[in-house]
């Protein structure tokens, strides 16, 4: 997809220093949350992106020309136990992200131009992984064509009906159903 940066950008493109962070808007149950790469907080649209030893880094994304669904990792520290409350739970599956880059002035340190939107999606998963001196979250982000080819609805077995109805054997034979079963239709 091309974009255009803008004369702001490309006049500072066109200089020979250059310093580039990346902020990021992570939604979660509780509200956004906003982390920055950089070495010091910034304040963008009213937000202040939080400059942080929590946040660890986001894997790279690949744009194409085709109707794909992208995804990317985003890595947070597990070490603080808020964190884990905060971003460890299946509430935040479906809420947004969104990962802009941005420059700043080396004069002082305001940020150049607008930020640029580099990726874009939907909470999908979360991991956490112990080490011995270390701890991450990883946040599992799918483009907002993630969900696209989903079946939407239950699914109509012993297991899933477990689940919801402990103990109710209503599906205990549906494995042996060869049609569709319509629900709520005549």
């Amino acid at each position: 997809m091309a974009r255009s940066l803008g004369s702001t950008i490309n006049t500072y493109l066109a200089g020979r220093s250059h310093i580039r962070i990346s902020m990021i808007e992570i939604g979660t149950s509780t509200g956004t949350v906003y982390y920055t790469d950089g070495p010091f907080s910034v304040s963008y649209a009213g937000n202040t992106y939080l400059a942080q030893g929590n946040f660890l880094n986001v894997t790279d994304t690949e744009e194409n020309t085709d109707l794909v669904i992208t995804n990317c990792i985003i890595n947070i520290s597990a070490l603080d136990p808020a964190n884990i409350t905060k971003f460890a739970t299946s509430a935040n599956v479906n809420k947004s992200v969104t990962v802009m880059g941005t420059y700043l002035d080396p004069t002082d340190n305001s940020i150049v131009g607008t930020p640029i939107i580099t990726f874009k999606g939907k909470i999908t998963g979360y991991t956490v992984s112990n080490a011995r001196n270390t701890g991450k979250i990883s946040l599992a982000v799918a483009s907002n064509f993630a969900d696209f080819e989903k079946v939407n609805g239950r699914r109509t077995n012993e297991g899933s009906w477990q689940k919801l109805y402990p103990g109710d054997r209503t599906m205990e034979f549906a494995h042996q159903t060869i049609e569709d079963i319509n629900w709520g239709k005549p």
